[in-house]
């Protein structure tokens, strides 16, 4: 559950259909519109409803309109998957694919920062995946994404 301050343009419960879309903070909307890292505003409680479901085989989101905006979205916790086949793997590069398999679109700055290494250690692990046809990248270098395809 998420709480955040609010200036209602509705009240009550929403959901896709229900409402006009506006974003709750223009100017954090606006930068990471500029960074790449959202979506065509206003599509993000659409997207929530439609793809929560497939992620995570659960269907109660909530999103609350009133002096507060309550947002929960339950999410289903990943196991980790099994390691790729007769690959040695050290367990960051085991951790990088079941990151990699929740969020296709990583890159490398996010899991350099995750776990706290350099990017080049990052890009050596990716190349490493690669040449051993763990991963493969599909599309351009900025906007293509991994995929897993070795794997038991």
């Amino acid at each position: 559950m998420c709480k955040n301050a609010n200036k209602p343009h509705n009240w009550g419960k929403l959901k896709p259909g229900n409402f006009e879309s506006f974003p709750k903070n223009p100017h954090i909307a606006q930068i990471f519109t500029q960074m790449g890292r959202s979506e065509e505003l206003g599509t993000g409680v659409q997207n929530v409803f439609r793809y929560n479901k497939l992620y995570s085989n659960v269907n109660k989101n909530e999103f609350i309109e009133d002096d507060i905006f309550i947002t929960t979205v339950p999410l289903k916790v990943f196991k980790e998957k099994n390691v790729p086949l007769n690959v040695p793997l050290n367990e960051r590069q085991k951790k990088i694919i079941n990151d990699i398999s929740a969020d296709k679109h990583m890159i490398q700055a996010e899991l350099a920062n995750k776990y706290n290494v350099n990017e080049k250690t990052i890009k050596r692990d990716l190349l490493y995946l690669q040449d051993n046809k763990v991963i493969k990248r599909i599309g351009s270098k900025k906007t293509g994404y991994w995929e897993i395809i070795n794997v038991e």
